[in-house]
């Protein structure tokens, strides 16, 4: 199910509307007053949620106890500011945008559409690097290594470390041959501190 939030910095704590939650259990708590645009409500019960927002962090699931209303609020859950500093959410005015981690989107206007917000979703920078250098590595053209040329083009050896090295390669020629290899043994962890 997709919901339409609001990150909203004058709301002290989160709040659901009760349509989306009715099969939750709720759990009584102390009344909260609420002043919005549509008028002031009162609520005294909350929901233990799961939820992801995919524009920011399309693989953090978020379980968390929110407040339930049946009344309107043109937005379908409200994300107080509760949430986004245990979250650590950042609203940056400065720059109209929205960060949670090293995700950054441009604050959206109350108009957009779901499927507008969802068509931006971007990946994260480390993702895209990876998936840049792994098409990279699937897109490189290869061919046999030049063996004499490598070693010719070797300016810090002497001739006798040349053909030392000439020797060496020509031996393992097979790992120069242009031909993506194969690990044929038992799988290896290399444990990285």
């Amino acid at each position: 199910m997709t919901l339409k939030a609001l990150l909203d910095t004058g709301a002290t704590t989160t709040l659901i509307n009760s349509k989306f939650v009715t099969k939750y259990k709720r759990h009584k708590c102390k009344p909260t007053s609420w002043k919005t645009t549509n008028g002031t409500f009162t609520t005294d019960k909350k929901v233990k949620i799961e939820f992801m927002i995919p524009e920011l962090n399309d693989q953090r699931l978020v379980q968390t106890y929110v407040h339930e209303t049946e009344k309107d609020m043109s937005y379908d859950i409200i994300i107080g500011m509760d949430l986004m500093q245990d979250l650590g959410i950042d609203i940056l005015n400065s720059s109209g945008t929205i960060k949670w981690g090293d995700q950054e989107i441009h604050m959206r206007p109350r108009d957009t559409t779901l499927a507008e917000m969802l068509s931006t979703v971007k990946d994260p920078a480390a993702v895209e690097a990876e998936t840049k250098r792994i098409s990279d590595i699937l897109d490189a053209k290869y061919e046999a290594a030049n063996l004499k040329n490598i070693v010719k083009n070797t300016p810090v050896l002497d001739q006798q470390d040349k053909a030392a090295l000439y020797t060496m390669l020509k031996k393992y020629k097979v790992l120069f041959d242009g031909h993506l290899g194969r690990w044929k043994r038992p799988p290896h962890t290399i444990h990285l501190k």
